[in-house]
């Protein structure tokens, strides 16, 4: 069975949490609200979800089913590094998930991608073998949005 799991930052303290995704109206301000129940969390009370926290909605990101090669879990907005066959130079890419064009052969697709300098590919074309040997999460696009700028400034010869 695929392992269906999801992570986001907390409104309360800003540190992640991980487990179920779940989406609810708070009738008392009539707006939808983003919570995570937590992995071990099997019980509720009173209608509630007893460990059920609240979540910033733009950091919730899924996990593809592929760990890296330190065997981490590799979500959505996850910036992983990988050292290129063709050029042995490091290469940068996110992850992403959503409606997307594929490069390579100008097919539309849905699901989990990869986006590096600007081009989107599937994730399906890395092999497991890949990711156990190449694939490495360096950070994620939330806490870390200075490795991608730095990476954009060395491909222009900035520093």
């Amino acid at each position: 069975m695929r392992d269906v799991l999801f992570r986001g930052k907390r409104v309360d303290n800003g540190e992640w949490v991980y487990g179920f995704l779940v989406e609810a109206l708070n009738c008392v301000t009539d707006k939808n609200e983003t919570f995570i129940i937590e992995q071990d969390a099997t019980y509720f009370t009173y209608g509630e979800f007893a460990c059920a926290v609240e979540v910033k909605t733009e950091t919730v990101g899924q996990f593809t089913g592929l760990c890296d090669k330190n065997g981490k879990k590799i979500f959505e907005g996850d910036i992983i590094s990988a050292v290129a066959l063709d050029t042995g130079k490091e290469q940068r890419a996110v992850i992403g998930f959503g409606n997307f064009i594929d490069e390579n052969n100008n097919d539309e697709y849905i699901g989990f991608f990869i986006e590096f300098d600007g081009i989107k590919t599937t994730i399906t074309q890395l092999s497991m073998e890949e990711c156990k040997n190449r694939i490495e999460v360096i950070g994620n696009i939330y806490d870390n949005q200075e490795m991608l700028r730095m990476r954009k400034n060395e491909k222009h010869g900035n520093r």
